[in-house]
């Protein structure tokens, strides 16, 4: 991979069973850089947006309620180094949206 930040990638995520779901799969030597997210939840559901360290983002949402970061270049949150972006549902509620992204490296600051 070049030394320079990656393009921008869009992923989806329709996702209705509890536990952990990857999103986006560590690569050695970069962070996940995430731009904008866009989630609605059917059911009243609490979720977290984690790597294998912390967790970057607890919400809440209400059945048909939505939560929107809007396009952000310097970024809403950041993996760590090498570490897999994730989803964790606190029940059984389906979810759909968008999480939008960019691969950093490690020496990247914006």
């Amino acid at each position: 991979m070049a030394d320079r930040p990656l393009a921008v990638v869009s992923v989806p995520v329709n996702k209705s069973a509890a536990g952990e779901h990857l999103l986006v799969s560590g690569v050695e030597g970069y962070r996940i850089h995430v731009i904008a997210i866009a989630l609605t939840a059917l059911g009243t559901v609490s979720l977290t947006i984690q790597d294998e360290t912390a967790s970057l983002a607890d919400i809440h949402l209400q059945a048909g309620q939505s939560f929107v970061l809007p396009e952000c270049s310097n970024g809403w949150m950041r993996s760590v180094s090498g570490e897999n972006l994730s989803i964790v549902l606190g029940g059984a509620i389906a979810i759909g949206g968008t999480i939008v992204y960019r691969l950093l490296p490690d020496h990247t600051e914006l």
